[in-house]
């Protein structure tokens, strides 16, 4: 998903992509290919599958000008795992945080001073755990202050037609 961002006259491009998993080396060129294509200046990575997160992995799956500037939240054994990164030209973090199931990041434009926190999301696959998930957002939102982008991957259906309209538009 690419949104937009629009800010004193300045637009950012912020993509958010479950990529389930970045080991294999040839998935993480086509990512960082698509990467470059869509020039996102904010980059949310969903199910990373990284256990141990290093900054040199990130160049391989990431552009150049996003590589550098990023936090992440490892995967626990072969779920999860969060990464967001960022134009160190336009952004200054300002500061960051995690919990089980979200990576907030928050960002100073460099050349408005307009600050906001993006929270990027990988909701449990195990729907025993989703009040617990719901709990850690709403902690997360009382936490922060001013403006907020809350994306991801959620793993939230309201009724099960929802999951099979999702397999509808998306085969396999």
């Amino acid at each position: 998903m690419s949104q937009n961002l629009c800010s004193h006259d300045r637009c950012f491009r912020i993509v958010s992509w479950n990529v389930t998993g970045l080991s294999d080396s040839d998935k993480c060129r086509i990512v960082r290919e698509l990467f470059s294509d869509a020039k996102p200046n904010i980059v949310c990575i969903q199910e990373s599958k990284l256990t141990d997160f290093l900054l040199f992995k990130a160049q391989t799956f990431l552009p150049r000008h996003l590589s550098s500037s990023l936090t992440s939240v490892n995967a626990v054994g072969t779920h999860g795992g969060l990464i967001t990164a960022w134009d160190p030209t336009l952004f200054t973090l300002t500061s960051h945080s995690s919990n089980q199931f979200c990576l907030s990041t928050s960002l100073s434009c460099n050349a408005s001073n307009y600050d906001f926190t993006i929270t990027n999301v990988y909701g449990p696959f195990d729907h025993s755990l989703t009040t617990q998930f719901l709990q850690c957002l709403r902690v997360t939102r009382m936490a922060i202050q001013g403006a907020w982008i809350l994306l991801g991957d959620f793993n939230l259906v309201c009724q099960p037609t929802d999951k099979q309209w999702h397999h509808q538009l998306c085969p396999g």
